[in-house]
């Protein structure tokens, strides 16, 4: 808990020292992939087979974008901080993506992204490792679509097993709006 505090306490830092920010909500689409060594595969003439499941669930999320850094004309660093309630799990998602404007409405976006998994059973791990990539529209002045993928790269499983892995992934639905100076 003194790390989600210290956590929040820079969060609330930076997003007092950027004077514009965007604000972001919609639904979110997660689902757990959970790969495994089956046994009915060991029994069969197939061993060391992989099983797989996937496990999806419908949520939402919340969060803020601060100030973006402009790298050249076209190119902007973006960070960002956002919750994601997806039934049973709850998570802090901390996106940093690169942002291409191919004009004054329409961007993509790509970069790494960490997530720091709250309330999580005891045989996982709390953060996870991931790719986000997303487009954007704005539609009316300082509202935007977006839809964005999160791709988890990490096994949340802690000491995992050869060949047994756990992975996160969401597609975000939602709208942004942007406060300017």
């Amino acid at each position: 808990m003194k790390n989600f505090n210290s956590l929040l306490l820079v969060a609330g830092l930076v997003l007092l020292l950027t004077s514009c920010v965007s604000v972001r909500a919609g639904g979110a689409f997660g689902s757990l992939k959970d790969e495994y060594n089956s046994e009915s595969y060991k029994q069969s003439s197939q061993k060391n087979q992989l099983a797989s499941s996937t496990n999806s669930e419908t949520g939402f999320y919340v969060g803020v974008f601060f100030n973006e850094i402009p790298i050249t004309d076209d190119l902007e660093l973006e960070p960002g901080i956002s919750y994601v309630g997806i039934k049973d799990l709850d998570l802090i998602h901390f996106p940093v993506l690169v942002k291409y404007n191919f004009d004054e409405k329409f961007s993509a976006s790509a970069g790494p992204s960490l997530s720091y998994f709250l309330d999580q059973p005891d045989a996982f791990k709390s953060l996870g490792f991931g790719i986000n990539a997303g487009l954007s529209y704005e539609f009316v002045e300082d509202f935007s679509l977006e839809v964005k993928y999160d791709i988890g790269l990490s096994n949340l499983i802690d000491n995992a097993p050869s060949g047994n892995s756990l992975k996160f992934s969401q597609f975000m639905v939602g709208v942004a709006y942007q406060f300017k100076n």
